[in-house]
């Protein structure tokens, strides 16, 4: 994983993907905040100037949206072909959110970290959906941090209950179980 911030950083990221292809190695940005990959449109302009086959993206749902970025159906055919690696997270933007945090688009939010199927959240319906509409078969993280008096134990099961009720996976051939 790599972080570009600067516009000279694309010479740097296409010579580590060089070295790192040599070796078979794939690299990816991740969708995130205060870096060139902020927007869902920088995020592909981006990919394709580094225009490297083994220069990939990571998909993050939380970073695009606090910077106010479509993360659903649409957004997830178009990246569709830079695709390597999702990631996901819940959160809550609201004026009242405990975490203020700088983005510099579009600056200043407030948000919270929300239960997955919260409602008024992020909505893992569609994105699991749109993830399978597009064949999508890698892996998926889940990044997400317990919310009030919740163990981490409890967090991490909700997660898996929710996501495998909502979404088709299915371990890949030769996988460990």
């Amino acid at each position: 994983r790599i972080g570009m911030k600067r516009e000279e950083d694309i010479v740097w990221a296409q010579r580590a993907s060089d070295e790192a292809g040599e070796r078979g190695i794939r690299l990816a940005h991740q969708s995130h905040t205060l870096s060139l990959f902020e927007t869902v449109d920088g995020s592909i302009e981006y990919v394709k100037r580094v225009n490297r086959r083994n220069f990939a993206l990571t998909y993050e749902t939380t970073n695009w949206v606090w910077c106010l970025q479509d993360v659903g159906r649409e957004t997830i055919k178009r990246i569709a072909p830079y695709l390597c690696y999702v990631y996901l997270k819940n959160t809550k933007m609201w004026d009242g959110g405990s975490k203020r945090s700088l983005r510099w688009y579009p600056g200043w939010v407030n948000l919270d970290d929300a239960v997955f199927g919260e409602p008024d959240t992020i909505d893992f319906v569609e994105i699991l959906g749109a993830m399978e509409e597009i064949g999508y078969d890698g892996v998926v993280t889940v990044h997400q941090s317990p919310v009030g008096d919740e163990t981490i134990e409890h967090c991490a099961q909700h997660c898996y209950d929710y996501l495998t009720e909502i979404g088709n996976f299915t371990p890949r051939a030769g996988a460990p179980a």
